[in-house]
């Protein structure tokens, strides 16, 4: 059963999907092929719960001995506190990667692509100002994404915190 050696963990439009398009270019890097666009698997409580091999059979099937490191990307798992105690209870010595972007145009960034893909209907100031609101009232089917978290997806010391309590 091959686990991941390394995870692309965030944040969101800090250039993760372009590390994971080089690792997917190198021929000894295995990188979990999901479409769906993340396997989210520690951040999904009912992907979690069907279990680390589970996780394995869908996501590393393919990898082989020529592969020398086995990796995924999830976004969203720099944004839940209990994605850390997940990954440090099943994977405690996976290498975990985060890339950080100015919070601003990290923000913004976010916003046009929640318009692009038709999740942002407000001007970028109101979205800002109604974040709290938002966040605070998201559909069970929105709260692993939180596509309307412009500010909270950009504090990085609060993010991160539980990742550098659990990990060295």
């Amino acid at each position: 059963m091959s686990l991941p050696d390394f995870l692309i963990c965030g944040g969101q439009r800090s250039g993760t999907t372009f590390l994971w398009s080089l690792c997917n270019q190198h021929p000894e890097i295995f990188i979990a092929q999901s479409w769906a666009p993340e396997p989210k698997f520690f951040s999904v409580h009912a992907e979690y719960e069907k279990g680390l091999e589970w996780y394995a059979d869908v996501y590393f099937r393919e990898a082989t001995a020529s592969h020398k490191v086995v990796g995924e990307k999830s976004v969203t798992y720099m944004e839940h506190a209990f994605v850390a105690h997940r990954i440090a209870g099943d994977l405690p010595q996976t290498k975990l990667i985060f890339i950080l972007r100015t919070p601003t145009e990290r923000a913004f960034s976010h916003y046009l692509y929640s318009k692009q893909n038709m999740l942002e209907t407000l001007p970028f100031g109101e979205a800002l100002i109604r974040e709290p609101y938002r966040e605070a009232r998201l559909p069970r089917n929105l709260r692993v994404t939180r596509p309307w978290s412009y500010v909270a997806k950009g504090m990085y010391a609060d993010l991160l915190a539980p990742f550098f309590d659990l990990f060295s």
